[in-house]
């Protein structure tokens, strides 16, 4: 019985290990410029009142982001949701979702 127990608490403890693993390899591919040979920035309007969801769907289907989910995770853990500003933005998808984020939380338009 202990062995038992002992089996199913090593099993459960590798797969949470390999779960937060592959969330990691999974982020920080997200993370990393969704074209880094572009060189030309992106025209983005973001307009008040627009929700992270919405960004962060906007930012993907334009090509400037790779994944618009790590996208908001990213905004909520950096406690950016609610301090996204308005505006017309030129954004470059060689950036960083790092760089892209702060431009937008600083306010930083063309």
């Amino acid at each position: 019985m202990l062995y038992k127990l002992r089996w199913i608490i090593a099993s459960l403890i590798t797969l949470i290990a390999v779960t937060i693993f592959a969330f990691l390899i999974w982020f920080l591919w997200a993370a990393r410029p969704a074209d880094p040979d572009a060189k030309q920035p992106i025209s983005y309007r973001l307009e008040n009142g627009t929700s992270v969801d919405e960004i962060a769907r906007r930012l993907e289907e334009e090509g400037i982001i790779k994944n618009a989910a790590a996208f908001n995770l990213f905004v909520t853990f950096r406690g950016l949701r609610s301090g996204l500003k308005a505006g017309t933005y030129e954004l470059n998808p060689n950036e960083t979702m790092n760089d892209i984020a702060q431009q937008l939380a600083e306010g930083r338009i063309a």
